[in-house]
């Protein structure tokens, strides 16, 4: 379990309520949170292995910019479908969160892929910090 108030314990909390927005097909929603969950998940990568520079990423809010950030310090590079995967998430964020030209509100079919982009990444950056807490055991 991540320490309480961190940016992977909130990405975990996100993750939770977006499985629990997809299962009362709240399906905008869910693709909001699993947005909000990606962002804290790659914050976390970014602050566990950036310089104070690097910390400057943490006022980003597009997954994409953040996963580029997490590939310069040493995260693996996923193949182009999940990075526009993950690009999408800004879409679901931004363009569902205010009325204009851009409106739209996700299908169960987008919610689902969403879902299914947010535990893939959030696992791998988990994976990672988790590695690092091996080694760093003395």
């Amino acid at each position: 379990m991540a320490k309480i108030g961190s940016f992977f314990y909130i990405a975990e909390r996100d993750a939770k309520l977006a499985n629990s927005a997809y299962n009362i097909k709240e399906y905008t929603g869910c693709g909001q949170l699993c947005e909000q969950s990606v962002e804290k998940s790659l914050k976390a990568y970014i602050s566990e292995f950036g310089s104070e520079a690097d910390l400057l990423a943490l006022s980003a809010h597009n997954p994409r910019r953040l996963y580029e950030k997490c590939c310069e310090l040493g995260f693996e590079k996923f193949d182009k479908d999940t990075a526009f995967e993950m690009a999408k998430l800004a879409d679901y964020y931004r363009e569902t969160r205010y009325p204009g030209d851009n409106y739209f509100e996700l299908t169960e079919t987008e919610a689902r892929d969403a879902l299914k982009i947010m535990n893939y990444i959030n696992n791998k950056v988990k994976d990672n910090l988790d590695n690092i807490k091996k080694t760093n055991i003395f």
